[in-house]
Protein backbone atom coordinates (compact mmCIF):
# COMPACT_ATOMS: atom_id res chain seq x y z
CA UNK A 1 0.00 0.00 0.00
CA UNK A 2 2.65 2.63 0.77
CA UNK A 3 4.34 1.52 -2.59
CA UNK A 4 2.18 4.34 -3.95
CA UNK A 5 3.14 7.36 -1.99
CA UNK A 6 6.92 5.82 -1.64
CA UNK A 7 6.83 6.38 -5.73
CA UNK A 8 5.18 9.76 -4.98
CA UNK A 9 7.99 10.78 -2.72
CA UNK A 10 10.87 9.72 -4.23
CA UNK A 11 9.34 11.08 -7.59
CA UNK A 12 9.73 14.44 -6.07
CA UNK A 13 12.92 14.09 -4.84
CA UNK A 14 14.14 12.72 -7.94
CA UNK A 15 12.67 16.53 -9.85
CA UNK A 16 14.27 18.93 -6.71
CA UNK A 17 17.19 16.77 -8.31
CA UNK A 18 16.53 17.90 -12.00
CA UNK A 19 14.37 20.84 -12.32
CA UNK A 20 11.99 21.80 -15.19
CA UNK A 21 12.83 25.25 -16.73
CA UNK A 22 9.33 25.83 -18.03
CA UNK A 23 6.10 23.89 -17.23
CA UNK A 24 3.31 24.23 -18.99
CA UNK A 25 4.95 21.28 -21.81
CA UNK A 26 5.24 18.99 -19.03
CA UNK A 27 2.06 19.55 -18.17
CA UNK A 28 0.80 19.22 -21.75
CA UNK A 29 2.64 16.07 -21.95
CA UNK A 30 0.74 14.84 -19.09
CA UNK A 31 -2.55 15.07 -19.96
CA UNK A 32 -2.07 13.49 -23.89
CA UNK A 33 -0.42 10.69 -22.33
CA UNK A 34 -2.93 10.41 -19.25
CA UNK A 35 -5.43 10.54 -22.69
CA UNK A 36 -3.69 7.86 -24.30
CA UNK A 37 -3.45 5.49 -21.47
CA UNK A 38 -7.00 6.07 -20.69
CA UNK A 39 -7.84 5.40 -23.94
CA UNK A 40 -5.71 2.02 -23.76
CA UNK A 41 -7.26 0.96 -20.87
CA UNK A 42 -11.11 1.29 -22.62
CA UNK A 43 -9.41 -1.08 -25.95
CA UNK A 44 -8.29 -3.77 -22.75
CA UNK A 45 -11.94 -3.11 -21.00
CA UNK A 46 -13.80 -3.50 -24.18
CA UNK A 47 -11.76 -6.81 -25.01
CA UNK A 48 -12.79 -8.32 -21.64
CA UNK A 49 -16.34 -7.42 -22.53
CA UNK A 50 -16.55 -8.49 -25.81
CA UNK A 51 -13.81 -11.40 -26.05
CA UNK A 52 -12.29 -9.90 -29.58
CA UNK A 53 -8.77 -9.36 -28.91
CA UNK A 54 -7.58 -5.38 -28.10
CA UNK A 55 -5.50 -3.64 -30.59
CA UNK A 56 -3.27 -2.50 -27.95
CA UNK A 57 -0.64 0.75 -28.73
CA UNK A 58 1.05 0.90 -25.44
CA UNK A 59 1.70 -2.78 -24.35
CA UNK A 60 1.59 -6.06 -25.65
CA UNK A 61 -0.91 -9.01 -24.65
CA UNK A 62 0.66 -11.05 -22.49
CA UNK A 63 2.01 -7.73 -20.75
CA UNK A 64 -1.66 -6.40 -20.19
CA UNK A 65 -1.83 -7.38 -16.28
CA UNK A 66 1.14 -6.11 -15.50
CA UNK A 67 0.83 -3.18 -17.36
CA UNK A 68 -2.39 -2.53 -15.33
CA UNK A 69 -0.72 -3.60 -12.02
CA UNK A 70 1.77 -0.72 -12.67
CA UNK A 71 -0.47 1.89 -13.41
CA UNK A 72 -0.71 3.52 -9.60
CA UNK A 73 2.51 3.35 -8.93
CA UNK A 74 2.80 4.97 -12.48
CA UNK A 75 0.74 7.67 -12.00
CA UNK A 76 1.97 8.96 -7.88
CA UNK A 77 4.92 8.90 -10.01
CA UNK A 78 3.65 10.87 -13.09
CA UNK A 79 2.35 13.26 -9.86
CA UNK A 80 5.27 13.91 -8.51
CA UNK A 81 8.11 13.79 -11.20
CA UNK A 82 6.10 15.82 -13.86
CA UNK A 83 2.86 17.43 -12.37
CA UNK A 84 4.11 18.78 -9.45
CA UNK A 85 7.53 19.88 -11.06
CA UNK A 86 5.98 21.36 -13.77
CA UNK A 87 3.71 23.36 -11.87
CA UNK A 88 6.74 24.97 -9.83
CA UNK A 89 8.45 25.85 -12.91
CA UNK A 90 5.46 27.65 -14.45
CA UNK A 91 7.27 30.75 -13.34
CA UNK A 92 9.62 29.82 -17.22
CA UNK A 93 6.09 30.34 -18.55
CA UNK A 94 5.24 33.48 -17.53
CA UNK A 95 3.02 32.53 -14.32
CA UNK A 96 3.75 34.81 -11.59
CA UNK A 97 4.58 32.75 -8.29
CA UNK A 98 1.66 34.29 -6.12
CA UNK A 99 -0.45 32.52 -8.98
CA UNK A 100 1.44 29.40 -8.77
CA UNK A 101 1.08 29.26 -4.67
CA UNK A 102 -2.64 29.78 -5.73
CA UNK A 103 -2.52 26.73 -8.12
CA UNK A 104 -0.89 24.80 -5.19
CA UNK A 105 -3.65 25.41 -2.91
CA UNK A 106 -6.30 24.82 -5.36
CA UNK A 107 -5.22 21.25 -6.39
CA UNK A 108 -3.22 20.24 -3.17
CA UNK A 109 -6.17 18.12 -2.22
CA UNK A 110 -6.97 16.98 -5.77
CA UNK A 111 -3.65 15.37 -5.47
CA UNK A 112 -4.50 13.74 -2.28
CA UNK A 113 -7.29 12.30 -3.29
CA UNK A 114 -5.69 10.66 -6.73
CA UNK A 115 -2.91 9.27 -4.41
CA UNK A 116 -5.00 7.88 -1.68
CA UNK A 117 -7.15 6.70 -4.84
CA UNK A 118 -4.12 5.02 -6.28
CA UNK A 119 -3.15 3.47 -3.25
CA UNK A 120 -6.76 2.00 -2.79
CA UNK A 121 -6.62 0.50 -6.32
CA UNK A 122 -3.05 -0.43 -5.99
CA UNK A 123 -4.29 -2.17 -2.99
CA UNK A 124 -6.86 -4.27 -4.60
CA UNK A 125 -5.22 -5.48 -7.55
CA UNK A 126 -2.22 -7.04 -6.07
CA UNK A 127 -4.15 -8.48 -3.18
CA UNK A 128 -7.17 -10.11 -6.27
CA UNK A 129 -5.83 -8.62 -9.77
CA UNK A 130 -9.28 -10.56 -11.10
CA UNK A 131 -11.10 -7.30 -9.65
CA UNK A 132 -9.96 -5.25 -12.16
CA UNK A 133 -11.04 -7.44 -15.37
CA UNK A 134 -14.39 -7.52 -13.50
CA UNK A 135 -14.42 -4.08 -13.40
CA UNK A 136 -13.65 -3.68 -16.99
CA UNK A 137 -16.67 -6.57 -18.02
CA UNK A 138 -18.96 -3.77 -16.38
CA UNK A 139 -17.37 -0.97 -18.22
CA UNK A 140 -16.04 0.47 -15.09
CA UNK A 141 -12.35 -0.02 -14.93
CA UNK A 142 -10.10 1.42 -11.55
CA UNK A 143 -6.92 1.91 -13.89
CA UNK A 144 -9.07 4.11 -16.08
CA UNK A 145 -10.41 5.88 -13.42
CA UNK A 146 -6.66 6.93 -12.83
CA UNK A 147 -5.76 7.66 -16.28
CA UNK A 148 -9.09 9.88 -16.14
CA UNK A 149 -8.25 11.99 -12.45
CA UNK A 150 -5.24 12.75 -13.69
CA UNK A 151 -6.15 13.82 -17.33
CA UNK A 152 -8.37 16.11 -15.23
CA UNK A 153 -5.96 17.37 -12.77
CA UNK A 154 -3.56 18.54 -15.32
CA UNK A 155 -6.16 20.08 -17.32
CA UNK A 156 -7.47 21.87 -14.55
CA UNK A 157 -4.32 22.80 -13.61
CA UNK A 158 -3.37 24.21 -17.08
CA UNK A 159 -6.64 26.09 -17.31
CA UNK A 160 -5.78 27.73 -13.23
CA UNK A 161 -2.36 29.18 -14.63
CA UNK A 162 -4.45 30.62 -17.74
CA UNK A 163 -2.59 28.06 -20.25
CA UNK A 164 -5.73 26.01 -21.09
CA UNK A 165 -6.05 25.60 -25.06
CA UNK A 166 -8.50 23.39 -26.21
CA UNK A 167 -7.03 21.22 -28.18
CA UNK A 168 -8.61 20.50 -31.99
CA UNK A 169 -10.46 17.04 -32.07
Amino acid sequence: MFKVRKAYQDALLQRSLYPLKSGEYKLKEVKDFAEKYYIETQRISKSKRTGEPALLRHCTAPEVRTWLKNAPKFVADELGYKVVGAINALTGDGVLPSEIQRIKRLIEPSIESLLERCEYVDDLLRNNFQIEYEHMRRDDSLVADLYYRLHSLTDYTLEQAGLYQQQAA
